[in-house]
């Protein structure tokens, strides 16, 4: 990834055609969800450091990190409203309120597979016994040894034998 970077004087960028970017870019989220979490080994964190556009970008990774732990009202209402109902909002219902719950659930998937909750958010979820169960699913497919999704294995493995 240094020297990718080193090279091309650039972060990878997101949705290429280029394969090797394509991974980059993958390696670059990997690291970022390490960091987040406090995993990432501290040669690494020195490694990076030694390139201009990565040190900038672990800086601000350190910067969102650092801030104060405020959860967000939308996921503390999300919470309360499924404590009350003791279900999962759905997707196709008639209630403007449980639509709003519902794709502020999908929304929270994304953001906890980019590694944008914060631990705090997380504890909230996993705290309702409801999303319990959910949050244990999202762990199960984002922590996927190999990769972020669990039938991307299988297809992986189906192109390299055709």
């Amino acid at each position: 990834l240094c020297s990718w970077v080193r090279t091309h004087g650039r972060l990878p960028k997101r949705y290429n055609t280029d394969r090797l970017e394509a991974q980059q870019c993958f390696r670059l989220w990997k690291l970022q969800q390490n960091h987040n979490q406090g995993a990432l080994h501290p040669a690494d964190l020195q490694l990076l450091k030694t390139v201009p556009e990565l040190d900038l970008l672990t800086k601000k990774w350190d910067a969102l990190l650092s801030r104060p732990a405020r959860i967000r009202p939308g996921i503390r209402d999300l919470c309360s409203w499924i404590n009350r109902t003791q279900r999962l909002p759905e997707k196709h219902s008639s209630s403007p309120l449980e639509l709003i719950h519902a794709n502020s659930l999908d929304n929270l998937r994304k953001q906890y597979d980019e590694g944008q909750l914060i631990k705090e958010e997380l504890q909230l979820l996993r705290s309702v016994p409801v999303l319990q169960q959910l949050t244990s699913q999202w762990d199960g497919i984002s922590n996927h040894p190999d990769c972020t999704r669990p039938w991307l294995e299988n297809l992986c493995s189906w192109v390299r034998k055709h």
